[in-house]
């Protein structure tokens, strides 16, 4: 064994001095069996299965030292590669470390030699290209640790939150609160008593809550339902439907300011001036009609109208159900008889007062006509009964009352422009100043005794339709286009 490990010596001491050698042709072997040969050059011998050295070629000239130990044709001998196929030797050169590759000797046994893996000689070599990441080389390792915090994309930003825009900035986290954005209900209250307020996937929603027209609580109103009509309104209709009671509708007018008059009316519409109302109050949907005011009469509250001291046009005369005019409004009433009618039909029943009458025209945002700035009252676009063609578009008597479904106000008030003018509590004064502003009537008749009328007639022009036109009469007259209509306050 020992002419053997001497070869081995020889190899060696030139792979040392060398390095490792990728490039050597041959193959060396030390151990050969009956199929496996050895290396060329060498020569099996079976009997102990070692390959022994034969008759080698020529070693091409070398700087490297020979260990004394080996003999001439020893070192002329054709160094053979280690075969990485059958000894798994790792050909590495970690230069900064000095360190040389493995080599892993099955002949003489054991690994001579330890060779690591070099990843890096430097952090440059370590370099991913992840702005997340701090780079090093540590033992000839790379190691790249994450920059806690830093990000690349928006979608590593995501705190779980829906009411956060995340975005990442200059690999920052960036979390910006969306307006309007909710997490819960109680995010959403708008302090309005007639929504429910509920918050959905970020959003505040409103709806309608039970009870409500728009914004506005309804109020109960004993015997009546309440309902919301096409303008929004809370509207009652009596549970009680039969007769008369048809009729019995009243309109729920809330709190509220308006600016009453007109700075481009007569002088009497002036000057304007804020009217502010603290409570709300009910007003008839309808003028007093034919049917009801009959009902009053029957109950002995009210007296026969008349129209004595002006018949109309072409022998208007009085509406009564026996000429078959039921459904239309009641003319011919004095200002008394309304008043009555009023605190006969309702719990504290009265006439309105001028400014209740106006605002439930109105609104709280001026308009022209009480359906609005436009379009100009006709008799085709079912807006008034007024005197076009002569009284009443022509048919010289009033209409049904609602029957102008176009001309209601801005609360669905129906006929406060034609059909007839109607009475109001307030004593005529001939402008607004003094006027009361808390929506009250306005009372003292040192001036005039007369009374307010308010709202065009079927005798009256076009002009006269507008919501601030007004004119007064005697309490006591008369005549076939006046009428009335009345008001109840809250429970």
């Amino acid at each position: 064994m020992r002419h053997r490990c001497a070869h081995l010596v020889t190899l060696v001491a030139a792979l040392l001095v060398g390095g490792c050698r990728h490039d050597v042709a041959s193959e060396f072997r030390l151990a050969c069996s009956l199929d496996r040969d050895c290396s060329a050059g060498w020569r099996c011998d079976r009997a102990v299965g070692q390959c022994e050295s034969g008759t080698l070629a020529a070693v091409p000239d070398t700087s490297t030292a020979v260990p004394e130990a080996a003999t001439v044709s020893e070192t002329a001998a054709v160094v053979p590669e280690i075969s990485t196929v059958d000894h798994g030797c790792e050909r590495k050169t970690c230069a900064m470390l000095g360190k040389t590759c493995g080599i892993w000797d099955d002949g003489c046994g054991g690994q001579t030699t330890d060779c690591p893996v070099c990843e890096c000689a430097g952090v440059a070599d370590c370099n991913d290209s992840n702005a997340c990441t701090t780079d090093a080389c540590t033992n000839t390792k790379c190691v790249n640790t994450a920059i806690a915090g830093c990000c690349t994309s928006g979608s590593q930003c995501d705190d779980g939150k829906v009411c956060t825009a995340d975005v990442c900035s200059s690999n920052k986290c960036v979390s910006t609160t969306m307006a309007g954005c909710c997490t819960s209900a109680s995010q959403c209250d708008d302090g309005n008593t007639c929504t429910t307020d509920s918050c959905a996937s970020g959003q505040c929603l409103h709806s309608p809550a039970p009870g409500c027209c728009g914004d506005v609580s309804c109020p109960t109103l004993s015997g009546y339902t309440a309902g919301c009509n096409a303008a929004m309104a809370c509207e009652y209709t009596p549970n009680d439907s039969s007769g008369w009671h048809v009729w019995d509708v009243w309109i729920y007018v809330p709190p509220g300011s308006f600016s009453m008059g007109s700075t481009a009316g007569a002088p009497d519409e002036k000057p304007v001036h804020l009217v502010t109302f603290s409570k709300g109050y009910f007003i008839g949907k309808y003028e007093i009609v034919v049917a009801q005011y009959e009902a009053c009469q029957t109950a002995s509250p009210c007296t026969a109208p008349s129209t004595a001291d002006f018949n109309g046009c072409a022998e208007t005369g009085l509406n009564t159900s026996a000429n078959g005019r039921g459904k239309h409004p009641q003319n011919g009433l004095k200002w008394p008889q309304a008043k009555a009618f009023c605190g006969w039909v309702a719990p504290g029943g009265r006439l309105p007062s001028e400014a209740e009458w106006e605002y439930a025209a109105a609104g709280k945002t001026p308009r022209e006509y009480p359906w609005g700035d436009t379009p100009e009252p006709t008799c085709t676009n079912g807006t008034a009964q007024f005197a076009v063609a002569g009284c009443g578009c022509g048919t010289n008597m009033t209409a049904i009352a609602g029957d102008h479904a176009n001309g209601g106000s801005t609360f669905g008030v129906q006929d406060m422009a034609g059909n007839l003018s109607e009475w109001v509590e307030d004593c005529w004064h001939a402008s607004y100043s003094g006027a009361p502003v808390d929506g009250s009537s306005w009372t003292d008749c040192s001036d005039y005794s007369a009374r307010v009328i308010r709202g065009g007639s079927i005798t009256g022009l076009a002009s006269d339709l507008r919501i601030a036109s007004r004119s007064g009469d005697a309490p006591t007259n008369r005549n076939a286009d006046v009428g009335g209509r009345c008001v109840r306050p809250l429970p």
